[in-house]
């Protein structure tokens, strides 16, 4: 079959062994995104394959073999049919394209439509494999022509338990193979010595122990961002400032951050003590700009959005306790952004019962005492399931079908929980947990993903290699058979 990698890097991980074995099963790489480094290693084994980097895919800089290709426009049809990924992209381009206005935005995401429309209907291929779910702008407008296609799409989607992954073919409607786990498991009792080791080890940690979740990623970044390497990154960019003679107004906005309004006072002035005696949802906000929000939030990549949402539905007596992510801030320091931007705080303290906690909060006080936790698509709302809380899921999270879980897509099924979980009916087992985690376990794949979650892999490269290569085939696989 006729293959196309999209973002797929990671040498020393393994990850460039993937489409070589693929190809010695006889499929085709048609076409291969990836850092520039990396894929000048593999090109020679690769003779009929278009590379492109990672950094000029993300540009729209196409490879030499397509500088001078003739795709055509985009036209009304065609955009009407991808107005939601386009509303989707527009967001996405915070991260890397925050200085261009909406107009030069939907410019630049016409541009990246054109091509990929043409990549896709110049080299027809049969699948599109990404190794994370695609969310760096450029593969998520080749997903979406994808889907718009019917050309099967392939990733993986990070789970932080243990080392292990679910492969997706569509994040919005999750992994099938888990629902059907899942359906086959609910009149079964599974203890914990039915789970394989890494899992039985997993369970004991969060549940017996309740031992923190510091997730490798979080410890990663908070390495990344040390007094010493932050001091290193502020005197890269003043060398920066002075070679491009731009010194002067860096140093205006730097001190106009310093003495003006930050994200961090605006929050202050609107941060209160939790009351733990009152009755609250507790509200973890999601670190932006990263895929977990845009594109697995959905509509719901707005935050504020998720907490109108929240306060139009809450019990007149209860309260919503709202904390910003520890990273928010350690990474994006004191500016204001495209998704922390002046009076973003100011907004969520004047919403119903809604208040602003500090982040030295104790977050798990913060969930055990809540009568539930609520987040977009992200991993507070797997502890409260782990601690017995119920969770209002935004967005398109792995765990989405796990008892004790609500998904959210508006006002009417956010009352609908609230209910529920007023009356107190619902109440999460462990033995529910460890049925969800025998049916994960069938379907989940252990494998190395990024360099910053090494530590967290139990297997061996190798191990990863070959367990990628096993559930890309088969679903290939299927899908050859559903065309004969």
């Amino acid at each position: 079959m006729r293959l196309i990698f999209l973002g797929w890097s990671g040498k020393d991980l393994g990850m460039l062994e993937v489409p070589e074995k693929l190809k010695e099963q006889g499929h085709e790489i048609v076409y291969w995104t990836g850092l520039s480094s990396e894929l000048e290693v593999v090109r020679p084994k690769f003779p009929n394959t278009i590379f492109q980097s990672h950094l000029d895919a993300s540009f729209a800089i196409p490879p030499k073999e397509l500088a001078d290709n003739d795709f055509l426009p985009p036209g009304q049809d065609l955009l009407n049919k991808l107005s939601e990924t386009e509303s989707l992209v527009l967001t996405m381009m915070n991260k890397r394209f925050e200085h261009l206005s909406v107009s030069e935005r939907k410019n630049f995401y016409y541009h990246l439509i054109q091509y990929w429309n043409g990549v896709l209907e110049k080299f027809q291929p049969d699948a599109l494999v990404f190794p994370v779910d695609p969310h760096t702008v450029y593969d998520f407008v080749a997903y979406g022509l994808a889907k718009l296609a019917g050309i099967k799409t392939i990733n993986f989607m990070l789970t932080r338990i243990s080392d292990r992954i679910l492969l997706m073919s569509d994040f919005k409607t999750g992994n099938p193979d888990l629902r059907r786990a899942m359906e086959n498991n609910q009149k079964k009792n599974f203890s914990i010595t039915d789970l394989s080791k890494d899992l039985q080890d997993y369970y004991n940690n969060q549940i017996k122990h309740k031992t923190k979740l510091f997730l490798a990623d979080i410890k990663y970044q908070k390495k990344q961002y040390t007094f010493l390497n932050v001091f290193k990154i502020k005197l890269l960019a003043f060398l920066g400032m002075i070679r491009r003679r731009t010194w002067l107004r860096d140093i205006s906005a730097f001190f106009k951050n310093r003495i003006g309004d930050t994200p961090q006072k605006e929050y202050s002035r609107h941060q209160i003590d939790p009351d733990w005696s009152k009755k609250y949802i507790y509200v973890a906000l999601n670190y932006q700009p990263e895929a977990t929000s845009s594109p697995l939030g959905g509509i719901f990549v707005d935050q504020l959005l998720m907490l109108e949402v929240l306060a139009a539905s809450l019990p007149n007596d209860w309260h919503l306790y709202v904390k910003e992510h520890p990273l928010q801030w350690q990474i994006r320091g004191h500016s204001y952004s495209h998704y922390r931007y002046p009076g973003y705080y100011t907004e969520i303290s004047k919403l119903k019962n809604t208040y602003l906690v500090p982040l030295s909060a104790n977050t798990y006080d913060l969930i055990d005492n809540a009568q539930a936790v609520a987040c977009v698509n992200g991993t507070a709302g797997w502890e409260a399931i782990l601690r017995s809380k119920p969770s209002l899921v935004f967005g398109y999270s792995w765990y989405r079908n796990c008892p004790g879980v609500f998904e959210i897509d508006g006002a009417a099924s956010c009352k609908k929980a609230m209910e529920k979980i007023k009356s107190g009916i619902l109440k999460n087992s462990h033995q529910d947990i460890i049925n969800y985690l025998a049916a994960f376990e069938k379907v989940s794949i252990r494998a190395y993903t990024d360099e910053y979650l090494r530590e967290a892999v139990k297997i061996s490269i190798s191990e990863s290699v070959q367990n990628y290569v096993e559930a890309i085939s088969a679903v290939l696989w299927a899908q050859s058979n559903r065309k004969e």
